[in-house]
């Protein structure tokens, strides 16, 4: 459908390329799926070996909070997200309480809205790769560094971060691609200059116009390009400890100081991670929710009348 309306051509797919508008939104793409991507690696990695080496207060419900991000689409979460950071959200509600004004802050951070959101809802992938990865490695390795005076940071750096390489390469790749592609979260923070918005904004011309096809050619093009690329820098690296018959080293008490602030770590992520849940939840039962910290009043009325409306139950069966 790209390449032969009516006869073959590459004008359309030319046309993408050249696109200043389409280019815009190429390099925006890119930007979020790497911004997110680097905002996932910063959280799960840190998250999973702390949850692999030390045994904190809370541990087990918090490893499992850290998981609910995965269970609700990032694009709901936006709605939430916009109850609370939104110009007449909570958060400038309390600042104001505070003699403190933002102005419209949010019309002008809308982009690093959508690289937050993304983050929050596919950080929890490479939490699980990295922490399962965690679990197969041999503890000789680490020891053996130790002996010859390699410890903390460094140790983490040159011997496990190494041996973790397949694992974060396998994680990083399924959040950049789902990243790059993410669509419900741009369209509801109103970020139009992407690609998959691009492309479902000119969808409607499909029948008359083939310039949507090449849109999809480019979108596709790009991620297995990316994925190519990743794959030629990350070399023939392999995982050695995964084996059968390995020692893995149990996880440790940490002194009180020490495992409160694991703890705390832990929370803090996992609360920002289901806060555009927590928010969601508030609009939902909210009767007025403008310009104040917490909604004025509350009502199920919200929830009747979704359950009256002739579509909601056969949506749901569906």
């Amino acid at each position: 459908a790209a390449f032969a309306p009516p006869h073959p051509t590459f004008a359309f797919l030319q046309e993408a390329f050249i696109n200043p508008e389409i280019q815009q939104g190429l390099l925006n793409s890119l930007l979020i799926a790497s911004a997110s991507t680097f905002l996932c690696i910063l959280l799960a990695v840190p998250l999973a070996s702390i949850s692999d080496r030390w045994n904190f207060p809370g541990k087990n419900v918090l490893t499992t909070l850290v998981l609910v991000p995965l269970i609700i689409p990032p694009f709901v979460g936006a709605i939430g997200m916009k109850a609370i950071f939104g110009r007449q959200g909570a958060l400038h509600a309390g600042l104001q309480s505070l003699g403190v004004s933002l102005g419209d802050w949010w019309g002008n951070t809308r982009l690093p809205g959508v690289i937050l959101l993304i983050s929050l809802h596919l950080f929890p992938i490479l939490f699980l790769n990295v922490s399962t990865a965690l679990t197969k490695l041999d503890s000789s390795a680490g020891e053996a560094a130790e002996n010859l005076g390699c410890r903390g940071v460094r140790k983490f750096w040159r011997i496990t971060l190494p041996l973790l390489f397949p694992s974060v390469f396998a994680g990083t790749v399924l959040v950049f691609l789902g990243a790059f592609t993410e669509l419900g979260v741009p369209l509801l923070l109103g970020v139009t200059r992407i690609l998959p918005v691009q492309i479902l904004s000119s969808l409607s011309e499909a029948a008359s116009n083939p310039f949507p096809f090449a849109l999809v050619i480019l979108l596709l093009t790009s991620s297995m390009l990316l994925y190519g690329i990743a794959r030629l820098f990350s070399g023939r690296a392999r995982m050695f400890g995964g084996n059968k018959g390995v020692r893995h080293a149990s996880s440790q008490e940490p002194c009180f100081l020490l495992g409160l602030l694991c703890s705390f770590f832990f929370a803090s992520v996992t609360f920002l991670a289901i806060l555009p849940s927590l928010g969601l939840i508030l609009v939902s039962f909210s009767q007025d929710w403008y310009a104040t910290i917490l909604p004025t009043g509350w009502t199920f009325h919200h929830f009747q009348s979704a359950f009256r409306h002739y579509l909601a139950l056969s949506s749901i069966q569906n």
